[in-house]
């Protein structure tokens, strides 16, 4: 019996080595999933200004 080549699960490619999707797929989700993450964080930066909070100083340890 032949076995069946391992195929990316995103592009279909054939031959993916070790995971179930390829390199080119695998860095494509990281830089959207980065992106989004720095977008996250953005608006949670600009919410808390509107609430009046420097996330600079909160972020940081208390100061005496």
């Amino acid at each position: 019996m032949a076995e069946k080549a391992k195929m990316c699960m995103l592009c279909g490619m054939r031959e993916v080595e070790t995971s179930s999707i390829c390199p080119m797929c695998a860095e494509g989700v990281k830089r959207e999933a980065m992106g989004q993450q720095s977008a996250v964080k953005r608006q949670a930066e600009q919410e808390t200004r509107r609430q009046g909070v420097n996330p600079e100083r909160a972020a940081g340890p208390p100061h005496p």
